[in-house]
């Protein structure tokens, strides 16, 4: 699959569902723009799965009064600039790269079932936000690799301002790991979240 245009999923009271499949590769330009956002509910939920390689410079918009769901799965992910946002106004979504927190078994999304990666890669250029907006707290977002990792990018997860606490973050690799990025789980209102 080489996705470059946009898709739009998007609703009143819930953001829709994208689900893009690869039995091989799959390569987002930075052209491939996907939304599934809600103005008075829900951000929708965005999957985009490739048996062996997910190469992607798009952006994945979920957001809503409360964040929506994002997840990319592969035997190896490049995220070379992508944009994910899961953010909501009284609520953070959720952000899945490669598998779950701590590598957990039942890696699926919109019920199809997932492989965890192998190898996950992202550059400096990459951002990852699943923040509440004004109240509530922040999401979870999790790069997971069952061997190598490497993070150069920027993960916010923070809590409203208003009130509501930090959400939870994981970079990992079960092999071997460089964190070179950034991570926000603060709360200005609300505890920090956990990285």
């Amino acid at each position: 699959v080489l996705s470059a245009a946009a898709i739009d999923a998007d609703g009143t009271t819930a953001g829709g569902l994208i689900d893009v499949q690869a039995t091989n590769r799959a390569i987002s330009t930075a052209s491939a723009q996907y939304t599934a956002n809600s103005t008075q509910g829900r951000g929708g939920d965005i999957l985009v799965s490739a048996n062996t390689s997910n190469y992607t410079s798009g952006s994945y918009n979920a957001t809503g009064t409360s964040g929506g769901n994002l997840t990319l799965a592969g035997n190896e992910i490049q995220l070379a600039g992508a944009q994910l946002d899961a953010s909501g106004t009284n609520g953070g979504g959720n952000i899945y790269i490669g598998g779950l927190m701590h590598g957990a078994a039942g890696f699926s999304a919109q019920g199809i079932a997932l492989t965890n990666a192998t190898n996950v890669l992202t550059n400096s250029a990459t951002s990852l936000q699943a923040d509440a907006l004004q109240t509530g707290n922040g999401g979870e977002v999790v790069l997971w690799s069952d061997q190598a990792m490497s993070f150069k990018g920027n993960i916010s997860a923070k809590g409203g301002v208003l009130g509501g606490n930090g959400g939870m973050a994981e970079v990992s690799g079960l092999t071997s790991m460089g964190y070179y990025g950034l991570t926000n789980l603060s709360a200005a209102a609300g505890l920090n979240g956990t990285l």
